[in-house]
Formats: structure tokens, sequence, C-alpha cells
């Protein structure tokens, strides 16, 4: 699980007014990036200033039908000074610029404080999504053990120049069997149910996945599973994704024969109503993987950010066969430093896409591409991250597609200020 941000002492009221109203008079300007007349293979979109922008983000975007992006910063916001508690925020393309709206700024209360993931857009327009702390005590240095919450527009039409979101929490994480701590991306299935996994918590401390879901204009979480036998996997530490048969699979990041972690599928239905399967045992040669792609032939897909032939991160492929599953490295990466370090994504192609955190030319990351040949992957390096002025280093999150094949992700660390950027690279 990446690392939790640490937190500064709340600044006063007063102090946060009059930074608002200078950074809203002076400071606009930083949220609009110009996209050039003829386009660039990569350009930055944002460099997130470190306050109500946001700071750090630990996570990609998601990306509406309209080409408008979606994220969160992992620190940042206008509580806690450049510390901060976290940001969700608002990027559209306006003519040739992009702007970002900050949509929430979490406080470290009960409304929740450093989110990790980026939110999930239901079919209403509203905005779900998790962070890792916030909501009482206990857990992340006493902060609380995290919640689920729904962000939704404001009533009517709003006349001032920052207008905030509405912010309902769906549930608050007591840390105990209810679990603590809430990993990856909110996955919805078709009746608008959610489901999650957290690092912590359980019958033993081990985590659990669960299930948040609707009745009428109430929403209950419940526990499909707790995590408690090390055969199965412990800390869950990914997204979890759906099969076309309502299956659920995840990465849990120890555990299993070698403890180094697993792959393991959540089937509804029986007698306890989820039933847990290990499908594969990560051990020293190939471990901390990161969220798992799903093809729409079945197959699976993910990067580690150790291992691999060169012991420097792979990308593997996991299949279906003879009624289990059969893992396959397809690359391996062979510069020094950590590996790839957040999901991947898929182009019409089948080409895959991601990025490493500590690689490529500067050592402070890259985007890359893998494009199946006759049975082999080549890679293709589209980026490489600098740190200079203007660039972004060290991406965590994923990365994703719009509906016109332009590819965007994030970076933890550099940018103008130091805290980070949105970039995107075109076709």
């Amino acid at each position: 699980m990446s690392r939790l941000a640490k937190h500064s002492a709340s600044i006063p009221r007063n102090q946060q007014l009059a930074a608002i109203s200078l950074w809203v008079l002076v400071g606009a300007l930083t949220l609009v990036t110009a996209r050039p007349v003829q386009a660039q293979t990569y350009q930055v979109i944002h460099n997130f200033g470190g306050f109500i922008d946001g700071a750090k983000p630990l996570a990609g975007v998601t990306i509406d039908q309209a080409g408008n992006l979606y994220g969160t910063t992992y620190g940042g916001g206008a509580y806690g000074g450049l510390g901060g508690y976290g940001v969700v925020y608002k990027l559209a393309l306006r003519g040739s610029s992009w702007l970002l709206t900050p949509l929430y700024n979490f406080q470290a209360g009960q409304d929740g404080a450093y989110p990790a993931a980026p939110p999930v857009i239901a079919s209403n327009g509203l905005l779900y999504g998790n962070t890792r702390g916030g909501a009482g005590r206990g857990c992340n240095q006493g902060i609380g053990c995290g919640t689920l919450y729904e962000l939704q527009p404001p009533a009517g039409v709003c006349g001032r120049v920052l207008c905030y979101w509405n912010e309902s929490v769906l549930y608050r994480f007591a840390g105990s069997t209810d679990g603590g701590t809430p990993v990856g991306t909110l996955a919805l299935d078709a009746s608008g149910n959610m489901y999650g996994a957290t690092y912590a918590g359980g019958d033993t401390g081990g985590g659990v996945a669960f299930e948040l879901a609707r009745s009428g204009g109430t929403w209950t979480q419940s526990v499909i599973y707790s995590f408690d036998t090390p055969s199965d996997g412990l800390q869950p530490a990914s997204t979890l994704t759906f099969d076309a048969s309502g299956n659920l699979f995840g990465v849990a990041a120890s555990g299993g024969a070698h403890n180094f972690g697993t792959i393991y599928k959540l089937a509804p239905g029986g007698l306890f109503g989820w039933s847990i399967s290990d499908i594969f045992d990560f051990d020293e040669t190939l471990y901390d993987a990161g969220d798992l792609l799903r093809d729409s032939a079945g197959n699976f897909f993910g990067a580690t950010g150790v291992g691999g032939e060169f012991g420097d991160g792979a990308v593997f492929e996991l299949s279906p066969a003879g009624g289990g599953w059969n893992l396959q490295v397809i690359y391996s990466f062979e510069q020094s430093g950590f590996g790839p370090g957040g999901g991947l994504a898929m182009d019409v192609a089948g080409n895959l896409y991601g990025t490493t955190t500590y690689q490529g030319a500067f050592h402070s990351g890259t985007v890359y591409k893998l494009s199946p040949s006759n049975g082999s992957w080549i890679y293709t390096d589209l980026h490489d991250f600098s740190g200079a002025p203007g660039d972004g280093c060290n991406p965590y999150g994923g990365v994703s597609f719009d509906r016109n094949g332009n590819l965007f992700g994030t970076t933890y660390n550099c940018g103008a200020s130091g805290y980070g950027v949105v970039w995107e690279v075109t076709p």
C-alpha cells in the first residue's frame, strides 16, 4: 500500500479565507494550462499548487463521457496548511486550455482525509469515493479509519468563483471487524451497489472486502469477506475488478504460500454469501502488484514494482487455463529503480500502457507502451519524467484513456510548485 502522508496543524479560519481570496485574485491563472496549437506528444495540463487545488496525487483520474477528468490529491486543500488533508478536483477543457476546479476540500473530521483513489462516476452524475483517514479516532495517527463518500453538485446556479460540491458521508470505518483504511477505486455493479476493500480491520486485522448497498435513501455497508487466513492472502491492496460473471478479483499485499501476497477471486453465492479462491501466489521473484485490468476475453493484466527477469518490475498476464489460471510475465523491466507504480490501460488495438515510478533517463519515472507482436511484446518509452520545471516525476497512480485515445495520468512529485502534475499523452 502506498505510504500515508503526514498531516499538519490546522491554520486559523481567517488565514484560510484571506489566502483563498488572494489565490482567487492572483493565482487562478495557475489552474489553466494552454494546449499548443500543434499538440505535443506529452504535456503537463495542470501543476498542483499545494493549496485549494491540492497536492501530491497518489491516484490517476476518472474520465466522463464529455472528456472531463476527476481525481483526488492526497494532500493540500484549504484545511491543514500545505500538508493538507486532500482535495477532489475536476479538470475540464475550455477551448485550448484546461481549467481545474476544486470540488471538495477534506477537513480530517467526520468528512474524511487523505483520498488515495479517484472517484467513480455514477449514471446520475454523482461522484463516489473513499478516504484512507478521517471519521473519528483510531487508525492513521488518530485521524480515523476512513470513509466512503458521495459528492453532488450544488443545487441551482452558482454565482461564486468557487462552487464546491456537497459531500455526504455514506459510511465511516471503525477499524474493527468492519474494516479500516480503504484502498483502491470503488467498483460499481449494474444495480449501483459499490464494492471495495480495506487494508486493515476485519476479524483478525488482515483487512476486508465490503459491499455498500443502497435501499431507498439508505446506504448499508456489509463485510463480504474478512481476510483472516494467511493462505488466502492478507492486507488487500488494490481495486476490486469484476469479471463477466460477477466475480471480484483483487490483489493482497501479503500472505499466500510464500507470504509475498496473492491474486484472489471472490465468488458470490453459496452458504456464506461469498467464497474466496487463491488463484496465484506471488513470491520473491515477482511481487508488489497494483490494480488488475480485465480485457474482453477474460484475461487479466497487471504490473509489479519488484521482480521479473531483472528484478526491477514486470508486466504480467493472468489467463484462465484448464479450470485454473496461468500467470505469464510478458515484459521485464531492465533498468534499476522501482518499476510500475499503478494500474494499466489498454487501447482498442490491444496495446498496454502504464508508468514506472523511478526508472527512465532521469530515474524519475516513465510512461510506456507495450505492443503485442508475434507472441511477444514490444516496449516503447513514451516519456521520461525529468523533474525539471514544468515536468512531473514519480507517478504512482494508474493511467486512463478518453474517447479520443488521449492518455492521462498524474505524478506525485515535481511540477512547477513541487506538488505533482496531471499530464496528457496524445496519439
